[in-house]
């Protein structure tokens, strides 16, 4: 009878544990697959959220993997391309500009003072300089930073299979800090990468920067976003060393992916492998703290950018407000008026020093560099709206732009 009960019990123990086991292999394949890794693509990312109300970004990303970043990477790495900006002016040999010769008392005293004996101009116009673009339609246009090609050089440009091209310069920017180039790639088919928006852009995301740092080729980092709209005030500027960069009106969209000498002028991407922005500038004074031009900055100036006008001119030269100056003209932000060129359609239209510009149509302008880059993306010939402050006084005249002078 014992051993009648417990056959039975071992029986029904038995049957118990292959029911758990049949279970649990149903439960395991719904949840992993057959090949016992999850599977990542049954994840939906929380911009796709089915409830309207949680959701913050209208933006849907691929799902995320293992091999995301690397697919991505070789994807776009077929877009991008180095860029060689060479002087087309070479330095002759120096002659000697002081009555010692090679003396090698006199020489470190020339050279601490900052003067040089042989009379020599600034180094960095002799220099070849590198930097990133990338492709951005079929018949080769590329964009990259105006500061990777400004000056007078010819411009080499290498594809990801190693093609090298002689680049021409359609129209560059010093704000945004942005120019257009043109190669002719014959029967070659070029690879465009897919430029996408930044206005959704959140702090967190993934983003990749592929560029060309220190020269070394084609190099792929990764981080997320650490802010958007940074460096958009003069604080802000003056905190992360970039006094002397061009903001854009919207700010720079600020990583963590690293970004060093020579990734300017490539794409900063969003996991669906689109442009969100053009790497720019690093802190000075710090780790892991680079910028990027939002593509948005750029996307509406683009049909413009690809034609050889140079923008909008003005005629005068401003600086940005400081609170102080602003508060006594009874006006938050702006930019003053230092200077009126003449002949220039401000001077024409009745701009005076010390005007405190506000406004150019729909546009506010808080800064300096809001001025400039509303102006630049006018075409010669468009009449806009001046609205500025004169003696706590508000003030508005029309005025016709003329073409902004070569760079």
């Amino acid at each position: 009878m014992r051993f009648d009960a417990f056959r039975r019990n071992k029986a029904f123990l038995s049957l118990a544990i292959a029911m758990i086991i049949v279970f649990a292999g149903v439960a395991y394949q719904s949840v992993f697959g057959e090949s016992g890794a999850a599977d990542l693509s049954s994840t939906q990312p929380l911009a796709s959220s089915a409830s309207s109300a949680d959701t913050v970004s209208s933006v849907t990303y691929a799902p995320f993997g293992p091999t995301t970043i690397a697919d991505i990477a070789e994807r776009v790495s077929k877009s991008v391309v180095t860029i060689e900006a060479v002087p087309k002016t070479t330095q002759r040999t120096p002659t000697r500009q002081w009555p010692f010769v090679d003396d090698p008392i006199l020489d470190p005293f020339f050279f601490f003072f900052g003067i040089d004996p042989y009379g020599r101009q600034n180094p960095e116009d002799y220099t070849t300089s590198s930097g990133t673009g990338f492709i951005f339609t079929e018949d080769g246009y590329i964009l990259t930073n105006y500061h990777v090609v400004s000056g007078n050089r010819t411009i080499k440009v290498t594809l990801a299979d190693g093609t090298e091209y002689e680049a021409q310069i359609v129209r560059s920017m010093q704000n945004p800090d942005v120019a257009v180039l043109k190669i002719e790639p014959g029967d070659k088919q070029l690879v465009p990468v897919k430029l996408g928006q930044s206005k959704n852009v959140r702090p967190g995301e993934w983003t990749i920067a592929i560029g060309n740092p220190l020269n070394l080729g084609i190099t792929v980092t990764a981080g997320i976003v650490s802010a958007t709209h940074r460096g958009d005030d003069p604080k802000a500027r003056q905190m992360f060393g970039m006094s002397s960069v061009q903001v854009p009106p919207t700010g720079f969209i600020q990583t963590d992916a690293a970004i060093n000498p020579g990734n300017s002028g490539g794409p900063l991407l969003n996991l669906n492998g689109e442009v969100i922005g053009i790497n720019t500038a690093m802190a000075v004074d710090g780790q892991n703290v680079g910028f990027a031009i939002p593509i948005d900055a750029i996307s509406d100036l683009l049909p413009r950018l690809m034609t050889k006008s140079r923008g909008g001119y003005l005629g005068v030269g401003v600086y940005t407000i400081d609170s102080e100056y602003a508060s006594r003209l009874g006006v938050s932000a702006g930019a003053i008026v230092d200077v009126v060129y003449e002949g220039s359609p401000a001077a024409e239209a009745g701009l005076q020093r010390w005007d405190a510009i506000v406004r150019i149509g729909d546009d506010e302008i808080r800064t300096a560099d809001d001025l400039v880059f509303t102006i630049s993306s006018h075409q010669p010939g468009d009449e806009v709206e001046v609205v500025f402050v004169r003696d706590k006084t508000l003030k508005a005249v029309k005025v016709k732009l003329a073409e902004a002078p070569s760079q």
